[in-house]
Parts: structure tokens; C-alpha cells; sequence
């Protein structure tokens, strides 16, 4: 109900997958009710999370997905197999007209070039919070609270 928005955050926008990424899926849907989930997690943490440059560490993220269960892995599989079918999120938000801001981490290798990519060509915002990985609110939620509010409220980012 685009009515009901004013203006859209996109924050570690999962638009594009990288090659690794789409490896990751192709091997979680291939193997899912097979591997241990918490395998197929641990693979994904590895890429998106890189321990060497982030602030943040891994564990966490590793410890929330684990958390998740089987299940949730299940439909994050299916989710970015909804991404990989070529469903392009820019073409969808085209005809749009509202204000849009993409958030992403520093760090976010796997899925950067893709909001970048997708702000260019809607003439949109991408804002890279530094020292942050995918998940770059968890990563300095102060900055990104300031962000965001910079951003609903009209200022210039």
C-alpha cells in the first residue's frame, strides 16, 4: 500500500547476490534437511561477517542464527532463492516515487554492490556506516538511530 509510506529504508539490503552467496544457497537448498543447519550457518557467518575487519564479532550473529533453528534456515534459503530467480527489487521500487535510503555496512561485501547498484540507478541514497558489517544497526545502533532519524525527519544525511 505505497499510500500508507512516506519514505523506504533499506538497511544490509539482500538485492543482488554475490557468487559465494548464491554457493551458499544452492548448497543449503541441495542439502537442507541433510547438513546440520548450524553448518550451513556457519558458512554463511564466514562470508558475511569477516572477522578480520568488522568491530563486531562474529559470534554473535553466529550464535543469534543458531538460535533460529532448522526451520528459519529454511526460509531464509527460500528467500534468497526468491532473489537468485532474477526478481529485481530496483524494477519493483521504479514506479514508486518515494524518498528511499539504503543503509549498508562497510564490511557488507556480500550484498553492497547491490544497494549501491540499485540507488544508482533509482537516483536514491546509499549511506556506508563505517566499521560495520551486514547487519550494521547491531553493528553502532547510535549511528544508525542518527541516521535514520536524519533521514524520516527531511535533514540531509
Amino acid at each position: 500500500h505505497p499510500e500508507y509510506v512516506d519514505r523506504l529504508i533499506f538497511i544490509g539490503s539482500v538485492i543482488e547476490v554475490r557468487p559465494i552467496c548464491k554457493l551458499i544457497v544452492v548448497l543449503g537448498e541441495m542439502f537442507r534437511y541433510i547438513l546440520p543447519y548450524k553448518l550451513i550457518y556457519n558458512l554463511a557467518i564466514m562470508v558475511i561477517v569477516p572477522k578480520r575487519k568488522a568491530s563486531i564479532d562474529g559470534s554473535f550473529y553466529r550464535n543469534e542464527f543458531i538460535n533460529m533453528g532448522r526451520k528459519k534456515l529454511i526460509e531464509w534459503i527460500e528467500y534468497l532463492s526468491v532473489i537468485l530467480d532474477g526478481k529485481n527489487v530496483a524494477e519493483k521500487l521504479k514506479g514508486l516515487e518515494k524518498e528511499i535510503c539504503f543503509i549498508s555496512g562497510e564490511y557488507d561485501k556480500m550484498f553492497i554492490k547491490g544497494a549501491k547498484k540499485t540507488a544508482e540507478t533509482l537516483g536514491q541514497e546509499l549511506v556506508v556506516m563505517d566499521n560495520c558489517t551486514h547487519i550494521c544497526n547491531n553493528d553502532n545502533p547510535e549511528m544508525f538511530n542518527k541516521l535514520m532519524s536524519e533521514f524520516l525527519l527531511c535533514k540531509v544525511i
